[in-house]
């Protein structure tokens, strides 16, 4: 078992490598979505149209769990 922080990070890079990952050359500039540009209540309206149309009971957990996903469909970064 590694002892080190970075004895752990290369044992996890040596799996990817052998799983077919090739890690980039460059760096990737990441885009998202500012948190603030989400219009909330589309938002809340969208995720309350999904879940109705799966079914009728839901729970804050889903009401949550669908808003994650919309956002997390938009590329907003935290």
């Amino acid at each position: 078992m590694p002892s080190e922080g970075t004895d752990l990070t290369g044992r996890w890079v040596a799996e990817l490598v052998e799983l077919g990952f090739t890690p980039p050359t460059f760096p990737v500039p990441l885009e998202g979505t500012p948190i603030g540009a989400l219009h909330r209540d589309a938002v809340s309206t969208l995720a309350l149209i999904r879940l109705a149309q799966r079914r009728s009971a839901w729970n804050l957990a889903d009401i949550r769990g669908e808003v994650e996903r919309i956002i997390a469909s938009v590329d907003v970064a935290a």
